[in-house]
């Protein structure tokens, strides 16, 4: 997906996944860097469709094009930015914060992005040949768009979807991490795939009303919290960084992505160790040392109760499959 900003092609830079991918499965991050503008991308492509999940950071407003090579459906999910995205051939902008999702089609190949400062969107694309097979596949949820498509005019379906926002931000990190379920993974991505579908797509719910989390300041805070899991900010310090108070914080976080700032923290870290415990030959010890355990046992105990399987037994099992 090329990126133009003005009519200058901005040059970017990709490496493939560190997990291997399995064979009918492309995965990849593409970097760009320019003076005005830097975007990170994670891709993953299969049976057709892709998987695309992006942030873009400018020093002050631009506006960026990008060019698909044909036209195709896009399920269209803005995570944070309040960026002006316009594609041509659509009335008016889409949707650009959770929990509102967008389904996308135009004759076009080109949309335009607003961005202000910081962007993050997450696209499920669906190259026109993907979306005739998933629609014969599954003609109840799809056949009826993929007749909106053949008939050639561009449309845009958009509906603040019945799923609370950490269950959307949930099923988009669970897509984008699809690599834990191995050779079940095309399996696992297409249910995945369908449940956001199904919400969109499927029959209207009666929604309560909304009460919208600041979703901007969240997402920094939980970048603030990555970058510094080791010794984490606390709730007073976290809260100021982001402009904002600590009941605030503490709610709209929680309303965000379903779980304390604390549990959080936990949560991410034992995911560290996990990754560990399966790609590195570190001990046992240094593992719980690195997030912050200085007694292996309270290490064993927590990650069993985080992860349900002891760290022994984890790294137990991935012996016996390799062997």
């Amino acid at each position: 997906m090329p990126l133009l900003l003005g009519d200058t092609q901005l040059e970017s830079f990709v490496t493939l996944a560190p997990v291997p991918s399995q064979e009918q499965i492309r995965e990849f991050r593409v970097d760009t860097v320019h003076p005005l503008f830097r975007g990170e991308a994670h891709v993953v492509e299969l049976e057709g469709i892709s998987l695309f999940r992006a942030r873009y950071q400018v020093p002050r407003p631009v506006i960026v094009y990008c060019e698909q090579e044909s036209p195709q459906l896009f399920v269209h999910v803005g995570l944070r930015g309040h960026t002006v995205t316009r594609t041509d051939g659509v009335a008016g902008p889409l949707s650009d914060e959770p929990p509102a999702v967008d389904v996308v089609y135009t004759p076009a190949t080109r949309t335009g992005l607003a961005i202000r400062r910081d962007y993050e969107v997450f696209l499920v694309n669906f190259p026109i040949a993907a979306l005739r097979r998933w629609a014969r596949r599954y003609p109840e949820l799809l056949e009826n768009v993929a007749d909106r498509v053949e008939r050639g005019a561009a449309f845009v379906l958009s509906r603040r979807t019945a799923l609370p926002t950490p269950t959307l931000l949930a099923i988009i990190d669970a897509l984008m991490n699809s690599h834990r379920h191995g050779p079940l993974r095309e399996l696992y991505v297409e249910a995945k795939v369908l449940e956001l579908l199904i919400h969109q797509l499927g029959p209207v719910p009666e929604l309560p009303p909304a009460t919208a989390p600041d979703v901007d300041r969240m997402m920094d805070a939980r970048d603030r919290l990555l970058a510094q899991l080791q010794t984490p900010p606390t709730i007073d310090e976290l809260a100021h960084v982001v402009g904002t108070n600590t009941f605030r914080l503490k709610r709209d976080f929680k309303a965000v992505f379903g779980r304390s700032i604390r549990a959080f923290v936990l949560a991410q870290r034992h995911e560290i160790a996990r990754t560990l415990l399966l790609d590195t030959r570190l001990s046992i010890k240094e593992i719980g040392a690195r997030i912050g355990y200085s007694d292996v046992a309270h290490f064993s105990i927590a990650f069993k109760r985080h992860q349900g399987v002891s760290p022994s037994v984890l790294r137990g099992h991935q012996r016996q499959e390799r062997d």
